[in-house]
């Protein structure tokens, strides 16, 4: 997990998560050595690039951890943009010695902790591998629900519980953030297409009861009671609604 300083949500959409996970995957792939060096908390705090929470009180010296980049070299010259090429802060807890030991690498949350300051959570190795595949089947998942709908072959109730269903499932999941917003997004959407069409259906067929009633009592006119089976489909909300208009 990572503090950082932020006042709004990583979003525009869900390009910017996305976005760290190609970040971070890139250095995975670069494989560049893990550099750790306690420096002069003074002159660490110059280095271009550093990330560090500035409100923080570090300790002088302070430890600097690296990626790729020897901390020597960022420390001799810390106005160099060495700093400002790689992954460079204040760290105590770092264990790796080589970016590519991560494997694999998403961020699986991000959300506020406090009044300008968020958290990301983020799984490395094995965990991520496994994040990722399940994140690409749900998204199957969720795409076959879309195709469904689209195709207009299906019965409310049942496409309905499917899609509550899903939206439920993808809230729960460890997958990557970006993914479980963009299934999110999409399903809301499509939850939210769905009870507009039902809506309209209802209506429809109230207003079809509507006419059918109308034309029946106008038929039958002069009957104490009139018994009859109407054409249309509908619960007995839709014909009782029907009988009102």
């Amino acid at each position: 997990k990572q503090w950082y300083q932020r006042r709004v949500a990583i979003t525009a959409g869900t390009e910017q998560l996305e976005g760290v996970d190609v970040v971070v995957n890139d250095f995975i792939e670069k494989n560049g050595v893990v550099y750790a060096k306690n420096a002069s908390l003074g002159i660490a705090r110059e280095i271009q690039g550093l990330r560090a929470m500035f409100d923080e009180t570090y300790p002088d010296p302070v430890r600097v951890v690296s990626v790729g980049i020897d901390v020597e070299k960022m420390v001799a010259d810390p106005t160099a943009p060495a700093g400002s090429l790689t992954s460079v802060e204040f760290c105590g807890g770092t264990r790796l010695l080589r970016a590519g030991h991560m494997s694999n690498f998403t961020v699986i949350s991000e959300k506020p902790i406090s009044n300008g300051v968020r958290r990301i959570f983020a799984v490395t190795g094995e965990e991520a591998n496994t994040a990722v595949s399940r994140g690409s089947s749900l998204q199957k998942e969720a795409d076959e629900i879309i195709a469904l709908v689209n195709s207009g072959n299906y019965e409310y109730s049942n496409i309905i519980t499917c899609v509550n269903n899903m939206v439920q499932t993808n809230d729960k999941a460890i997958i990557p953030a970006w993914r479980k917003d963009q299934i999110r997004d999409a399903i809301t959407g499509l939850k939210a297409k769905l009870d507009k069409k039902k809506f309209e259906s209802d209506k429809a067929l109230v207003n079809t009861n509507s006419a059918e009633i109308s034309s029946i009592i106008n038929e039958k006119s002069g009957c104490k009671f009139i018994v009859e089976e109407l054409s249309s489909k509908g619960t007995n909300k839709d014909i009782s609604d029907g009988s009102k208009v």
